[in-house]
């Protein structure tokens, strides 16, 4: 399960469905893949780290960015189990 923290406190409310969502910012269903269910209220000022706590999950890992008025901006991919940035000035929310 993957783990969003500023400030040493986990920002993701666990919460996962199945499917992922497109480089177009579109729900795609199939169950081989998971994403969050819910938008995560984000500063972009701030820095965040985001992280997996779980070993067993591999490849690559999407961050799904949204505006002040949850519309799809763009998709930010890491391939490590934890990274620290900033976000896009113009990022509100995310979904992992």
């Amino acid at each position: 399960m993957p783990v969003l923290k500023t400030t040493g406190k986990n920002l993701f409310d666990g919460e996962l469905e199945d499917g992922y969502i497109s480089n177009t910012g579109n729900n795609v269903e199939w169950s081989n893949f998971k994403r969050s269910v819910n938008l995560i209220k984000i500063n972009p000022k701030l820095n965040y780290t985001i992280s997996r706590n779980s070993s067993h999950l591999g490849g690559t890992f999407g961050i799904f960015q949204y505006d002040c008025n949850k519309q799809f901006i763009s998709t930010y991919y890491i391939s490590l189990t934890a990274q620290t940035f900033t976000f896009d000035e113009r990022t509100n929310y995310i979904k992992i």
